[in-house]
């Protein structure tokens, strides 16, 4: 029902990225109610884009506390950076280990590195804070979260306050509940701040970057909040986001006997970015309605429409039918 896979940077709008990710299968106790989960991962952005055979590094550490036996707090941060490959313009990005434990820790760039971007670090880093405060009850599950951007130090130190995914989930119990309500989501998305205009390291800019110029796509695709819009400069392969926005999502999903239906309803106002603050805003809606049909023995069918709005681009129309069968 989101508009994001739980994660701010990671959607779903992007195919899948090859590459190798070793993680924790659930949270290792430390002590009583309280664990930890993690992972690590390399991958390779193997598409046609300005720094040719660009890597990712991944990694995440999460700690889970259990309040009881209702509730439970989760807090972890993750990070990604791009590093490596080659620049028509640039050259040559470092690729030893000495470079990947810079990129490990975030490190300052050297004194022979490109600046603009790595003023503040080697490559090009982006990561998230995610909190989430879940709460079961007679009712059903109540979940709330926070899912904070960071691209640099300003954003570490929350100087981007507060931009972000702001969360709200409700599942009924069904031992209780006898309704056709499945589960209701409501996110506001804020991302206006940027950590204002400063020299050292505001300016955020999300998912762009001057030495990695696809920024944070793949296959032309965003791979994080798809709300941005990805416009295309002069060179090929060169993009830069409309991603000051301001958004409100509400995703509904229900069931009655064979029937399930899934709805998505989101409000955009997009206000360009911010070295161009002073430009007019654009509304954006954006719908979609999905039916589902499942047969007693003979799969399901079901049936997708959508429609965007807005006010610089034509309006889209959208339809599909889909059936499926499993054995």
């Amino acid at each position: 029902l989101s508009v994001v896979d739980n994660n701010f940077l990671i959607s779903g709008n992007a195919r899948a990225i090859p590459g190798v990710l070793v993680e924790t299968t659930k949270p290792i106790s430390i002590i009583e109610n309280f664990g930890i989960e993690g992972g690590i991962g390399h991958y390779e952005l193997n598409d046609n884009r300005f720094v040719e055979n660009t890597m990712i590094h991944h990694k995440k550490l999460y700690a889970n506390w259990n309040i009881g036996n209702r509730s439970m707090l989760r807090f972890g941060v993750e990070h990604y950076a791009q590093w490596g490959g080659s620049s028509p313009t640039r050259g040559k990005q470092g690729e030893t280990l000495t470079d990947f434990v810079d990129i490990f820790f975030a490190r300052r760039a050297g004194d022979d590195a490109f600046q603009g971007d790595q003023r503040n670090a080697l490559g090009n880093h982006l990561g998230i804070y995610n909190l989430e405060y879940k709460n079961k009850t007679s009712m059903g599950t109540f979940k709330l979260y926070h899912q904070h951007p960071f691209e640099d130090g300003s954003g570490t130190a929350l100087k981007n306050f507060p931009d972000g995914i702001w969360g709200f989930f409700f599942s009924p119990n069904r031992e209780e509940y006898t309704g056709f309500l499945d589960g209701i989501l409501l996110e506001y998305i804020h991302t206006t701040n940027q950590s204002g205009d400063s020299v050292d390291s505001g300016n955020d800019n999300y998912f762009f970057n001057g030495t990695y110029s696809s920024g944070w796509t793949y296959e032309q695709n965003i791979i994080g909040l798809p709300l941005f819009d990805r416009v295309q400069r002069d060179e090929p392969n060169m993009y830069f986001f409309n991603n000051r926005i301001k958004a409100i999502h509400l995703g509904i999903s229900s069931t009655h006997k064979n029937w399930s239906f899934l709805s998505k309803l989101t409000y955009l106002e997009n206000r360009d970015s911010l070295t161009n603050a002073n430009s007019e805003k654009i509304n954006n809606f954006y719908s979609l309605l999905k039916t589902t049909y499942s047969f007693e023995k003979y799969g399901k069918i079901s049936l997708t429409l959508s429609f965007d709005y807005s006010d610089l681009n034509p309006n889209n129309y959208g339809t599909g039918l889909t059936y499926s069968y499993s054995f």
